[in-house]
């Protein structure tokens, strides 16, 4: 869900500033200011897993881990595919 609002948010910001996500190059300071709030939104529900998730395993349960691991890797996933596409395209 959190995706889909990502992706609603950054195209949404993208059109308001005049331009239409299927452009080939865009500038950077637009793809900025449309991408570092979708990134935000998007990653946004693993903040609390991430909370809840060691919290839980420091009070005992085992398997807290297992939210917190899966969140930390989306975060990671998330921001790393997003960054390097924003390289990438600008090479």
């Amino acid at each position: 869900m959190a995706f889909v609002a990502a992706m609603i948010l950054g195209e949404g910001i993208l059109t308001v500033q005049g331009y239409d996500s299927g452009e080939t190059s865009l500038p950077t300071r637009p793809v900025l200011v449309a991408g570092i709030p979708a990134i935000l939104v998007m990653i946004a529900p693993t903040i609390p897993a991430i909370r809840y998730g060691l919290r839980a395993r420091r009070r005992g349960v085992g398997h807290g881990i297992i939210p917190a691991g899966i969140a930390v890797f989306y975060l990671a996933f998330a921001v790393l595919t997003n960054m390097l596409s924003f390289l990438f395209t600008r090479l």
